[in-house]
């Protein structure tokens, strides 16, 4: 009988033995998922960061060449470039939006420093306006400026509706009525010149500092934080760190 038990007391000892082997085999096998998925993570974080800095460094060179291009040197599109980001520094909009504005309105002859891309932010901002209504407006009085002559859809679709004042903005400026306007706008008696003259000085009379004043605001701080990481990923780019990596 005393033999039996040692034998069984053996066979117990040897299923413990093993079920703490399977344990421990177990235990070894989530050890090893969770540093497999910790480490997916890390490159996935990586990887995502590495697509950003190469999309914006990308995206800013281009920029940059545009730049060049509309001044007419290396050095003008740099001192371009400078102004942008100090007068991205008051606007709640993206310094890219207003990059893309500054390079679209100096390629139709339209000077952005003379008020105007002011006037428009200053606008936007005025109204709540978002990027996309920002870039609309841009669209619209390059297209102006492109045919010579304001036309009734870059007036009512694109300018008048991202900027509801513009067209009685307009009216006013011409001591005319808004019906008008539109008679004079049908007939090609409107000018580019004519109506961004009008909006330069409406814009500001009406909604000068607004950019400014949003920027006291959170969206204001959220757009500026925005800038700032877009700014120091162009800088890393540029910096030649993907090269010596």
């Amino acid at each position: 009988f005393s033999d039996l038990q040692r034998k069984l007391g053996e066979a117990k000892g040897g299923a413990e033995s093993t079920a703490s082997g399977f344990s421990g085999l177990q235990s070894a096998i989530v050890t090893l998922n969770q540093a497999w998925e910790l480490g997916q993570k890390v490159v996935g974080k990586f990887t995502g960061a590495l697509t950003e800095l190469l999309e914006v460094g990308g995206k800013f060179q281009q920029l940059k060449i545009q730049l060049e291009g509309v001044t007419g040197s290396a050095a003008a599109g740099e001192a371009a470039f400078a102004w942008l980001v100090d007068f991205n520094k008051k606007t709640p909009l993206q310094l890219e939006d207003v990059t893309r504005a500054f390079v679209k309105f100096q390629a139709v002859g339209i000077d952005p420093t003379k008020g105007l891309l002011q006037g428009l932010a200053d606008a936007v901002a005025f109204f709540g306006g978002s990027s996309d209504q920002f870039n609309r407006a841009v669209m619209g009085m390059t297209q102006v400026a492109g045919k010579g002559t304001l036309q009734m859809e870059e007036l009512r679709q694109q300018i008048g509706e991202s900027i509801p004042t513009a067209i009685p903005m307009l009216a006013k400026a011409l001591g005319v009525t808004v019906p008008e306007v539109f008679k004079l706008v049908e007939q090609g008696a409107i000018s580019d010149k004519i109506a961004f003259d009008a909006w330069t000085v409406g814009f500001k009379e009406a909604f000068g500092g607004a950019s400014q004043r949003l920027m006291a605001t959170w969206p204001g701080a959220v757009s500026n934080l925005r800038d700032a990481w877009t700014l120091f990923l162009n800088a890393l780019a540029q910096s030649g760190i993907l090269s010596e990596a």
